[in-house]
């Protein structure tokens, strides 16, 4: 006869990457605000990091500045969203 094995409750903490489910929201959030930041010092100061440090109101005012960057000059184009949907489908 086959002994009867009990069930156990492991009761060690699970250990999560990238710190759980705040640390994976976090770097999403973080790896697509990069990339449009090296965009934008790409295109607008020259490939240069622009760290806007040098005053408060600066440090306040470059998230809508970037912000507005985007909606200006990152927007897809019908032709983008052709290529990208032909990459997709074939």
């Amino acid at each position: 006869k086959r002994a009867k094995t009990k069930s156990k409750k492991s009761h060690e903490s699970h250990e999560y990457e990238f710190g759980g489910p705040w640390g994976a929201a976090f770097l999403i959030l973080w790896s697509h605000w990069i990339l449009y930041y090296f965009w934008y010092c790409l295109e607008f100061k020259s490939g240069s990091l622009y760290l806007p440090f040098s005053s408060f109101n600066q440090f306040i005012s470059f998230p809508s500045e970037l912000y507005s960057k985007i909606l200006t000059h990152a927007l897809p184009t019908w032709y983008t969203l052709y290529c990208y949907s032909a990459f997709l489908i074939f």
